[in-house]
């Protein structure tokens, strides 16, 4: 008998053998977003109440939009590893395909932080 993704959902988010890997998973993701919030939340110059232009210092260390910031560089890749990790466990003992297997993968991680 074929389960429904809301079964497979609640199995998996009540299979104790995945919690670990679930609750770091949400635990890294938090710290990426903590850090990001409070390198976004400083006031950039052109924020300011009357904008007169940028020095060559403020163009400098605008920061690209694709430049991961060096505090971020381990945790996103230790979340990446366990992002792929659970994926392909769950695509193998379930026979999904990888993009069933990641819908399964963002379901758990929200009913986890809901549960929070």
């Amino acid at each position: 008998m074929m389960k429904t993704h809301e079964e497979m959902v609640d199995e998996i988010y009540n299979d104790t053998s995945y919690r670990g890997e679930f609750k770091s998973y949400i635990r890294l993701t938090k710290t990426i977003r903590e850090r990001l919030a409070v390198k976004v939340s400083t006031t950039p110059p052109w924020s300011r109440e009357k904008f007169e232009g940028l020095t060559y210092d403020e163009i400098t260390a605008i920061p690209s939009p694709s430049a991961i910031p060096p505090d971020l560089v381990e945790p996103k890749r230790h979340a990446e590893i366990l992002y792929c990790s659970l994926q392909k466990a769950l695509a193998i003992k379930y026979a999904l395909d990888y993009s069933q297997a990641l819908r399964l993968v963002l379901d758990v991680v929200g009913r986890y932080e809901q549960s929070e």
